[in-house]
């Protein structure tokens, strides 16, 4: 994620393990009353954001670390950094914003290799 050139953007946004990546905010209600709202990450780099964490997915499939509970914990303390970098600095560089996602990735990627 370092260097000059511009990052990688999804071909759409993200949307799984109750989590929403948008560009606008959506205010999305839970599901029949019961199921609580999606976790929204609202930011400009929506597109590169989204990238990372398709990316993220293959990665840590791939190492036979997410299943179906994982899955949600992993996503929500990602978009929870999102969020947090977001609300620290509105003004955020997508390449600064995909950073501190990444690293909160390599932290739960150490506790999980560590159960």
């Amino acid at each position: 994620m370092d260097g000059e050139q511009a990052l990688p953007r999804a071909k759409r946004l993200w949307i799984g393990a109750d989590v929403v990546i948008t560009l606008k905010k959506q205010n999305l209600q839970g599901i029949f009353g019961f199921y609580p709202p999606p976790r929204e990450v609202t930011t400009a780099h929506a597109l590169e954001l989204s990238w990372l964490f398709n990316d993220l997915r293959d990665l840590f499939r791939k190492e036979g670390l997410l299943d179906s509970i994982s899955r949600e914990v992993f996503f929500q303390e990602l978009a929870a950094a999102a969020s947090a970098s977001v609300r620290e600095n509105p003004e955020i560089d997508a390449r600064s914003l995909c950073r501190a996602v990444t690293l909160k990735a390599e932290e739960v990627y150490e506790e999980m290799k560590e159960k």
